[in-house]
């Protein structure tokens, strides 16, 4: 379970169990602490499906191929999906090619606690018996 508070000490939100960040979308977690998704902290899952969509889009458009992200380039050659993670700026995203084996909610959580602590908050989580403060 990781909890996190504000700089004054105050609960704002709870998070059960790690599987949750699985389910739960990042809009969402953010919302809890008073935040709302921006360019600059997103967390977007581009599912193999929607990874082929959007190449197949792209293509179709005639865009040249090279100006395409090389993160979905790579994705589609490999017929896999994509994970894009923003941590305070939009202009240098970091890109998760996903393996089968991949656990989305493990690289969710991370992000999420580099969120937290980015905007000065507390979390405690109890799995690792940590606190994490700025």
């Amino acid at each position: 379970m990781i909890t996190i508070y504000d700089e004054k000490g105050k609960k704002l939100a709870s998070i059960a169990n790690d599987d949750d960040f699985n389910h739960i979308p990042s809009k969402e977690l953010l919302e809890v602490l008073g935040f709302h998704q921006t360019p600059d902290w997103r967390f977007i899952t581009y599912f193999r499906d929607d990874v082929m969509r959007y190449h197949y889009k792209m293509t179709r458009e005639n865009m040249n191929p090279k100006s395409i992200p090389t993160p979905f380039r790579e994705a589609y050659s490999l017929r896999r999906g994509l994970i894009e993670m923003c941590e305070g700026d939009s202009l240098k995203p970091s890109w998760v090619i996903m393996p089968t084996d991949l656990d989305i909610g493990e690289i969710k959580k991370k992000w999420y606690i580099n969120f937290c602590k980015n905007h000065l908050l507390t979390v405690i989580d109890s799995a690792n018996e940590s606190r994490q403060e700025t």
